[in-house]
C-alpha cells in the first residue's frame, strides 16, 4: 500500500498498527520513497509471527526542507504477498 505524497521538513515520527500472528507469518516492510531523487529507502522491519492482538510500530525520521517523499506499507506471508 502507498501513501499520498507529503512535503516534509524536520524531524518526524510515523506510528503505525500491525498484527503478525499464525503460523504462515511473513515480514512487513515500511519504506519511504524520495520524489525528488526516486530512492525507496527501507525504514522498519519485522519478520516471523509475533503472538496474537495488535502492537504499534514506530519510526523516527529525519527530512532536508521541502523534501516530498511517499511512504508504503509491502506485507509478505509465506504463501502471500499483501
Amino acid at each position: 500500500m502507498h501513501l499520498s505524497t507529503f512535503s516534509v521538513a524536520g524531524d518526524y515520527c510515523l506510528n503505525f498498527a500491525y498484527s503478525m500472528f499464525g503460523r504462515e507469518t511473513g515480514s512487513l516492510n515500511v519504506y519511504y520513497k524520495d520524489e525528488s531523487s526516486g530512492e525507496q529507502s527501507l525504514m522498519w522491519s519485522l519478520t516471523g509471527e509475533q503472538g496474537e492482538g495488535w502492537a504499534v510500530g514506530s519510526v523516527n525520521m529525519k527530512f532536508r526542507q521541502g523534501q516530498k517523499v511517499r511512504f508504503g506499507f509491502a506485507g509478505q506471508s509465506q504463501r502471500h504477498h499483501c
